[in-house]
C-alpha cells in the first residue's frame, strides 16, 4: 500500500515537455519510483525525446532543415530531402549533455530509377539508477532509454519537386534487474509516420521550400489507457536560399540561409522557430551558425564540418543559456561516409 501511494504521488508531480516554461524537466518512471531528467515542462504530449536535436549538422544550423536540399540528415526532419541523394550514405551521430547521451545511425541507398531508401535508429540513453526499498537497501537497477526505429522512402517526381515518407516505431525501454514490478511493461511502443515535400521555386534552384508532418501516430501507452500520451505531432514549414554572387568575393564558396517554423497538431506544444546559415568553401570546409526559439534546447549554436575524400566530420555546440545545460551545453559529433 505504501508503494502504491508513492507511485500515485509521483505520477501527479511528473513534468513533461512543455510549451513556454522552458528549462529543467524530469521524466519520472513512476512505476519504479525513480526520477530521471528529460527535456522541458508541462505538456500533454509524450515521447518528448522526438523533439530533442540529434544531428550535428542540423544543430549547427539552429535546427533548420525542412527545406534543406542536401538530404543526408533527412531521416527525422523531412524525408523528402533524401530524394536529392545520388549515392550511398552512412551516418553516425553522437551527442552528450547533462541529461544523457544520444546515438543516431542511418544508411541511405539512392537509385535514379527507384528513388532513395533509408533506415536508421535513434537511441537516447538516460542512464542507470539503483532501486532501493523503504529501508534504503539496493534491490536492483533500472536502465532507461528512448528509441526510434525508422525506415524512409523518397522520390523526385520532377527535377524540382520531391516527396518522402518515414515509418517509425517509437519505444521506451525500462530494463530492470532485481526486484521489478511484473505488471509494468518493459518496452512500451507505438507507430508513427512522417511525411514531407520539397520544391525548388526558381529554375536556377536557388530558392527551396519544404513542408513536413512529423510524429503522426497512435498514443504511446506506458502502462494502461489512462497513462497513454499522444505523440508530439508537428507541422513544419521551411525555406532555404542559396545566396547568389558569393563566388565573386570568395572563389569556390557558397552560402545558404535557412529558416523553419513548426506548430503543434492536435497536442499542446510550443511553436518552434529555427534559423541557420552555412558557408562552404571548395566543398571541403563548412562553417555554420544558427538560432532556435524554443524551450529547453533553444538558443544559439555553432558548428563546422570537414570533408575529405569519402568522409565528412561534423561538430556542433549548442550555446544554450537554459538552466538545464548551464554547466554542460550539448555537444554533437557526426561522421558520414559517402560511397
Amino acid at each position: 500500500m505504501r508503494r502504491r501511494r508513492s507511485e500515485r504521488r509521483g505520477r501527479r508531480s511528473t513534468p513533461r515537455l512543455g510549451a513556454r516554461t522552458g528549462a529543467a524537466t524530469t521524466l519520472l518512471v513512476a512505476s519504479f519510483g525513480v526520477a530521471v531528467p528529460a527535456a522541458a515542462q508541462s505538456s500533454e504530449a509524450g515521447a518528448s525525446f522526438l523533439l530533442v536535436p540529434f544531428d550535428a549538422r542540423n544543430v549547427g544550423l539552429g535546427g533548420a532543415g525542412v527545406a534543406d536540399p542536401v538530404g543526408t540528415n533527412a531521416l527525422f526532419i523531412n524525408p523528402a530531402g533524401y530524394a536529392r541523394l545520388t549515392h550511398r550514405d552512412a551516418l553516425l551521430d553522437y551527442a552528450v549533455d547533462q541529461v544523457g547521451t544520444r546515438v543516431t545511425a542511418s544508411y541511405a541507398q539512392a537509385s535514379r530509377v527507384l528513388g532513395t531508401f533509408a533506415a536508421g535508429v535513434y537511441r537516447y540513453s538516460l542512464g542507470t539508477q539503483e532501486l532501493t526499498d523503504i529501508n534504503g537497501v539496493v534491490t536492483g537497477t533500472l536502465s532507461i532509454a528512448d528509441y526510434a526505429f525508422a525506415a524512409s522512402y523518397a522520390v523526385g517526381f520532377t527535377s524540382r519537386f520531391s516527396a518522402g515518407v518515414t515509418a517509425k516505431v517509437v519505444q521506451y525501454a525500462f530494463d530492470c534487474t532485481g526486484e521489478c514490478d511484473p505488471t509494468v511493461p518493459r518496452h512500451p511502443s507505438t507507430g508513427a509516420l512522417d511525411g514531407g515535400v520539397q520544391f525548388d521555386v526558381d529554375s536556377a534552384k536557388r530558392v527551396h521550400v519544404g513542408l513536413a508532418v512529423r510524429n503522426l501516430g497512435l498514443r504511446l501507452q506506458t502502462k494502461d489507457r489512462a497513462q497513454a500520451d499522444p505523440l508530439p505531432t508537428q507541422i513544419a514549414a521551411g525555406v532555404g536560399w542559396d545566396v547568389p554572387g558569393v563566388e565573386r568575393y570568395v572563389p569556390e564558396a557558397t552560402l545558404r540561409v535557412m529558416a523553419d517554423a513548426s506548430t503543434p497538431l492536435g497536442v499542446r506544444l510550443e511553436r518552434m522557430y529555427h534559423v541557420g546559415v552555412e558557408a562552404v568553401y571548395r566543398k571541403t570546409v563548412s562553417v555554420r551558425a544558427g538560432y532556435a526559439e524554443r524551450s529547453g534546447y533553444g538558443g544559439p549554436a555553432l558548428g563546422f564540418g570537414v570533408t575529405s575524400s569519402h568522409f565528412t566530420l561534423d561538430v556542433a555546440r549548442q550555446l544554450t543559456t537554459s538552466a538545464l545545460f548551464a554547466d554542460k551545453p550539448p555537444t554533437y559529433v557526426g561522421l558520414r561516409y559517402t560511397f
